[in-house]
């Protein structure tokens, strides 16, 4: 005990001493130049946060979705002279790096809870990404690892997930990203409410497609983004993440706290979602609600809120409600043919599909739209789907990988959603049917999502989708088989 308290003793006093040294050479560098005072600090905590999220998977995973809900504006705000991006797939390599250091130590299998048809499929389209490097339609191998670093990052992300998920874990996950969801949401009530800082009008107006993308078709001012990276982003989000709550309320036992912080997060969430002016993202909620009564449709609360969900719909489409922008969006999702943005998606669509049936391995990553001419290092852009707006996530997908890049997707994203509902049918646990159920719907919501916009993959709604993907893999091999 005595030496034990030496220890102690000893450890306390190093530490109060490196905070003495750190706050004095903080104090002399701010003296002397406030930028190196600034830079200083920074790294100090940024030295701090790669520590703990090598010694700390969990909190590491959680400073790394915390950065994906600011980033956006942090950088619209300093002008872009921090590489967040970069940033989040510095840390999420580390968190990796310290789970395989950690999992070596203790002589931990490297592959633990991997053995599941969701990883198999996973590994498939890793691989076959992989290969896209050598693609001789595209920009090069130098542009092409550079798209594939976030992909790559995020399937380490994937396997973090799985090897540190259970019951607990998975539960804390969905508390902290609820949080982090309904302040984003509740930012952009305010947005909406009181306008936009100067700065993120700036940044809007610094661009004039940006400033035509963002401007409402329907009336009023901008559409919302709150700190995400665009609307689309965040309306897709707020959806799915509104789904995911009304799921919390109606399968779990009343409590009075619970019941009313939920709510309140869904009026934000909902609200947020409309106001950021992405019909995607009605679509993807309506479509949520649609999958989560058709799988409880024996549970006798699902008949009372399908009844209330059919009465707030009619409502609001067919409701006596004029003049409002919000409202006019949302029923202009169901329009379908008085869309003139889908007509000339259709126009696109048909228009190139010549070259996806001759292009069986696609024409390159980063090669539709404007990625390629950001990121390409070597080429000319002469490409022939430079510039093409791919819209949809699964044409893209097409495009780029070939119409086996997308068979492949397709087929993981079907064992994806296979899985998730078998084990929901399966488990004979209230706690794991309900966060199974939860997973499937939020995952359905993304990829009905991804046909209109490019859904997956965006941070931070790719942490939520592959946390989802993890619950589905993880939960349903430790959970008892016996009541």
């Amino acid at each position: 005990m005595e030496i034990y308290s030496k220890q102690s003793k000893l450890k306390t006093v190093g530490l109060a001493a490196s905070l003495i040294v750190v706050s004095a050479m903080a104090a002399f560098l701010i003296a002397r130049s406030d930028k190196l005072g600034l830079l200083f600090i920074c790294l100090i905590i940024g030295i701090a946060i790669a520590v703990i999220s090598v010694i700390n998977t969990f909190m590491g995973l959680q400073v790394s979705i915390v950065l994906g809900f600011v980033f956006a504006d942090i950088s619209r705000f300093t002008h872009g002279v921090i590489p967040f991006g970069l940033l989040i797939d510095v840390l999420l390599f580390l968190v990796f790096a310290g789970l395989v250091i950690k999992k070596r130590s203790r002589g931990e299998p490297m592959w633990s809870f991997c053995r599941h048809p969701i990883v198999y499929a996973y590994a498939v389209i890793f691989i076959y990404s992989m290969m896209q490097v050598v693609n001789p339609n595209g920009y090069g191998p130098a542009s092409t690892i550079i798209i594939l670093r976030r992909f790559v990052i995020l399937q380490m992300y994937l396997y973090c997930c799985i090897q540190i998920f259970n019951l607990e874990t998975f539960t804390r996950f969905l508390k902290f990203f609820i949080v982090l969801s309904v302040l984003a949401g509740l930012y952009g009530c305010i947005q909406e409410w009181f306008g936009y800082a100067q700065f993120e009008l700036d940044y809007i107006n610094s661009d004039p497609k940006m400033a035509a993308l963002y401007a409402s078709d329907v009336g009023g001012d901008y559409r919302k983004f709150s700190s995400l990276t665009d609307p689309t982003a965040f309306g897709i989000l707020m959806a799915a993440m509104a789904v995911l709550n009304i799921i919390l309320i109606v399968t779990t036992k009343f409590n009075l706290q619970r019941f009313l912080l939920l709510a309140i997060g869904s009026m934000f969430l909902l609200m947020s979602m409309g106001y950021s002016g992405t019909r995607t993202a009605v679509a993807a909620l309506a479509g949520g609600v649609a999958m989560y009564i058709l799988m409880t449709l024996n549970n006798p609360k699902t008949l009372v809120f399908a009844a209330l969900a059919f009465m707030g719909f009619v409502v609001i489409i067919y409701g006596p409600i004029y003049g409002n922008p919000t409202i006019n969006r949302i029923r202009s999702t169901f329009e379908f043919n008085e869309d003139p943005s889908m007509d000339v998606r259709n126009v696109n669509r048909h228009r190139i599909q010549p070259y996806l049936q001759s292009h069986p391995f696609g024409g390159g990553l980063g090669t539709t739209g404007g990625e390629a001419g950001e990121v390409s290092l070597t080429s000319s852009h002469n490409h022939p789907l430079a510039g093409f707006p791919s819209d949809s996530g699964f044409l893209k997908m097409a495009l780029e990988f070939g119409w086996i890049g997308l068979i492949i997707q397709l087929t993981a994203f079907f064992i994806v959603l296979q899985q998730g509902v078998h084990a929901y049918f399966a488990s004979k646990r209230p706690e794991y049917k309900r966060y199974y159920l939860v997973a499937v719907i939020v995952l359905f919501c993304y990829m009905l999502a991804h046909y209109a916009q490019v859904a997956i993959g965006a941070i931070p709604g790719a942490f939520l989708f592959y946390a989802m993907i993890a619950g589905i893999v993880k939960l349903k091999q430790i959970e008892p088989t016996t009541l």
